[in-house]
């Protein structure tokens, strides 16, 4: 099920090179940077997640963290699941975080928002009404 609807994809990094957080900010898709905690990923893993409220304080504060690594600001990532995780299980998931990190068949990882889950729901409801 988790499979539908994960188009946005995580600030990438690599491994071991420090990135600042100007650069881990620029290269977010536009519409993670609408989202309250964005994910970090380094070869294909998720090494954390960039928390906005925690973020904007620390950049109020001090200017030049733009130039800091983005690993110094970075917080646990978000849970991991396979594509084909059932629904109740992702909805138990959203109940406690903001987000999960979705594991392809390919590999690759998406991300999975509680408005994602809920369009989901909507689209296999109406489906439902049209039969």
């Amino acid at each position: 099920m988790a499979k539908q609807n994960h188009q946005q994809r995580p600030v990438e990094r690599q491994r071991g090179q420090p990135q600042p957080l100007l650069l881990a900010v620029h290269q977010a898709p536009e519409p993670a940077l609408g989202r309250r905690a964005v994910p970090v990923v380094a070869e294909g893993n998720c090494l954390g997640r960039l928390d906005e409220a925690r973020l904007l304080q620390t950049l109020l504060a001090n200017a030049e963290a733009w130039n800091h690594n983005v690993v110094e600001f970075m917080e646990r990532p978000f849970p991991e699941v396979a594509e084909d995780t059932p629904l109740l299980r992702l909805a138990e998931l959203l109940g406690g975080d903001q987000a999960v990190m979705v594991r392809r068949a390919d590999a690759s990882l998406a991300i999975l928002t509680k408005a994602d889950l809920i369009f989901t729901l909507l689209k296999a409801e109406r489906g439902n009404q049209g039969r």
